[in-house]
């Protein structure tokens, strides 16, 4: 006969987070715009809302922005590591329950 001891553990979701400050900085530096820089490197008016919005974006994208702005990924972004937030619950009436 087996005795095991079971415990219980809450773990954190700990994701990579992106921050495109460094290509927001190049833009001003350049006297660039979001669009010019977006329609240079031939990029979707959802992708640049993904770069706004510090989201996650394919590395052929980061490429071509580099392409077209002529520098390297290390330029334009950089990572941390951070805690993913927890979404608000809902309660029937859509507003967030206390």
């Amino acid at each position: 006969m087996k005795i095991g001891i079971m415990s219980t553990m809450t773990v954190e979701k700990i994701e990579m987070l992106v921050n495109y400050n460094k290509l927001w900085k190049m833009l001003i530096d350049r006297h660039m715009t979001k669009t010019q820089m977006r329609l240079s490197a031939g990029l979707s008016t959802v992708t640049l809302a993904k770069l706004n919005k510090g989201r996650k974006v394919r590395n052929s994208t980061i490429d071509r922005i580099c392409e077209a702005l002529q520098c390297k990924q290390k330029d334009i972004m950089c990572f941390a590591k951070g805690k993913v937030p927890k979404s608000p619950v809902n309660n029937a009436a859509g507003k967030n329950s206390d």
